[in-house]
């Protein structure tokens, strides 16, 4: 591209910055590395500033690399079609090595089992669903189709991948939270017929393992994130601790087990009872509650349990309820999703002297306020004020999860707005 350009960037992000440089944008750029992190004041931070100083310089006026100035990588080289032959041991080596699992034996992609996995939908091999971040590489239905053999899924499975994926494609936000330092993981809720068609678990155990279809889909989501998005930890995705859940998590919600009036989440989302959807969650971690929420005292303390998500204000939380304290919530006067939803909007809050003390605070409730989301006068209450832990109740998002056998609410803090797509397109 011919214009001389160094990147400043700290210790941790160097392989990142490369990657990005390198395998999106076809640059050799040359870094100055600062320690990490970047957040000091005083003497302390000058003397930093002037070491980035000297390196720009250094770095800029440096001898060109192999007699080229500024050299541009190609990237335009292409995987081979067949990527290996030989045993299944050789096939796992070969996957490992190329860094196209999660870690795990996967089921090695036939030109076989992708013809049968391909009669699960009647679009074309080569159709693009989208550009998957964070490489923002093609998605095709073939591809797709592939990682989801790797996964163990089967033909029935297909057309929820193939919607996943465009749900993921279409969400612009996932872009740069895919390559934070943040754990987070992707929380996939599947509704409407096709969930029991392919035996999908929403009741007992629907969050742990034992059921193909929920452990194989949300694993072959995390795969098309590695394989079609790129992204491998500690090159892209610098998620510090990292999160279990980025293995798979997929089920489907218990609409059966729904108290009469309680509607299933896709069709308070405006889709058709008898549609199949799925919606992509963008999710940290949950607290566990296990209350009946029968009395006000334990509806308290599911309230304290989300104050204490200080995370939750971004763009709300994912409330999993089980059926038992479902159906206890109708007895309290809760009779519809709404109504549970606004008491929680109403009862969960925090002080201003709290939210002050989050960088929340600065980047989303001052410039909401400025921009009329949040009422004005919370800039001019007192430290031991209250406000809403949400802008509005529509970021309480409620799904009914579980066997009924217990008393469980899973709270998940969630950040960007929820990306939802039509399962029956791509049947």
């Amino acid at each position: 591209m011919g214009i001389p350009t160094v990147a400043i960037v700290t210790a941790p992000f160097v392989k990142a910055a490369q990657n990005v440089a390198e395998g999106i944008e076809g640059m050799a750029v040359r870094n100055v590395v600062v320690e990490h992190p970047v957040t000091q004041t005083g003497a302390v931070a000058t003397e930093k500033a002037q070491g980035i100083i000297d390196g720009l310089v250094a770095a800029l006026s440096a001898t060109p690399v192999d007699g080229k100035e500024w050299p541009v990588v190609d990237v335009t080289k292409k995987s081979p079609r067949i990527a290996v032959r030989g045993t299944l041991n050789e096939v796992q080596d070969t996957f490992q090595k190329a860094c196209w699992t999660d870690g795990l034996p996967v089921m090695p992609p036939t030109e076989e089992s992708l013809e049968e996995m391909l009669t699960g939908t009647r679009h074309k091999p080569d159709e693009v669903i989208g550009f998957m971040p964070l490489q923002l590489w093609p998605a095709t239905v073939e591809k797709v189709a592939i990682n989801g053999i790797m996964a163990g899924c089967r033909p029935g499975h297909l057309p929820v991948l193939l919607a996943g994926i465009e749900a993921y494609t279409k969400e612009k936000d996932f872009l740069s939270s895919l390559a934070s330092a943040s754990s987070f993981a992707f929380v996939h809720v599947v509704n409407g017929p096709i969930a029991q068609e392919i035996g999908m678990n929403s009741g007992m155990n629907a969050l742990g393992p034992g059921n193909v279809s929920n452990a194989s889909i949300g694993r072959a989501f995390r795969l098309c994130v590695i394989n079609l998005g790129g992204v491998t930890p500690g090159m892209n995705d610098m998620s510090s601790q990292g999160n279990p859940a980025k293995y798979s998590l997929a089920f489907a919600e218990n609409e059966a087990a729904s108290p009469p009036g309680w509607q299933p989440y896709h069709v308070e989302m405006a889709h058709a009872p008898d549609e199949s959807v799925i919606t992509v969650f963008h999710a940290w971690g949950y607290r566990s509650c296990p209350v009946r929420l029968g009395t006000p005292g334990e509806l308290k303390v599911l309230v304290k349990e989300i104050e204490s998500l200080w995370a939750a204000d971004e763009l709300g939380i994912l409330v999993l309820v089980d059926p038992s304290p479902a159906r206890t919530l109708r007895t309290v006067g809760m009779t519809t999703k709404e109504h549970f939803r606004e008491w929680l909007y109403k009862e969960a809050r925090q002080t201003i002297e709290y939210w002050k003390g989050t960088p929340v605070w600065q980047y989303r409730v001052k410039p909401e306020v400025l921009d009329g989301i949040w009422p004005r006068e919370y800039l001019e209450l007192p430290p031991d004020a209250t406000i809403p832990m949400f802008s509005n109740s529509k970021q309480i998002r409620i799904v009914v999860l579980g066997g009924g056998t217990g008393n469980g609410v899973t709270v998940w803090n969630t950040s960007y707005s929820p990306s939802s797509a039509s399962i029956d397109k791509w049947r």
